[in-house]
């Protein structure tokens, strides 16, 4: 059973939408189009800061929704990575992750009409790969997955194949950690 108020989520990502829909909710979509311009080099709090702006966003259209963010980033040799460019940035990313660990950080916001707040926090999950040969890798950009994927690969697709473990949500690193935002629903959502 749920709220009276309905149910929104500020994501275009298909995969966001997948993940929300295992809730059986129902919930309606809302491409929160914000600046994604970081601020300094730590992605918890880069991640936590644009899920609120894609919250507050979505909330000024859609003031009695409950509204769900996200945003995703890959941190890797103390940088920040977010999704290539183009196919030759692809390409350097999944080269410098062969063989080695990064961490997938999802930050979240839920914002409830009700009362007004923004109820955010975020979930990392370490990733390692597997060593990738040189025609590993050109298969996979020749699946097309990189295209708007952060670090340039979906761990729901052939990704998967690329990967040789993970310790954490295997949804953190789709982009929603789902296990955490049903945590903030069941308590202000959900009857």
């Amino acid at each position: 059973m749920t709220n009276s108020h309905p149910l929104l989520l500020a994501s275009a990502s298909p995969r966001r939408q997948e993940i929300l829909s295992l809730l059986n909710i129902p919930f309606t979509v809302y491409d929160a189009d914000i600046d994604e311009t970081l601020i300094g080099t730590d992605p918890q709090k880069n991640c936590v800061r644009l899920s609120i702006k894609k919250a507050e966003a979505a909330s000024k259209h859609y003031k009695n929704h409950f509204i769900v963010a996200a945003d995703t980033m890959i941190y890797f040799r103390n940088n920040i990575l977010g999704k290539p460019a183009d196919k030759t940035e692809a390409n350097r990313m999944l080269s410098d992750f062969s063989g080695k660990t990064h961490w997938v950080f999802t930050g979240f916001c839920v914002y409830n009409p009700l009362t007004g707040k923004f109820h955010s926090g975020f979930d990392k999950t370490r990733v390692r790969f597997l060593p990738l040969s040189h025609g590993t890798i050109q298969w996979y950009l020749g699946t097309g997955e990189w295209k708007s994927a952060a670090g340039a690969y979906r761990i729901q697709g052939a990704g998967a194949c690329l990967i040789r473990q993970i310790k954490g949500s295997h949804y953190t690193v789709m982009g929603l950690p789902i296990h955490k935002i049903y945590g903030i629903l069941r308590q202000h959502y959900l009857t």
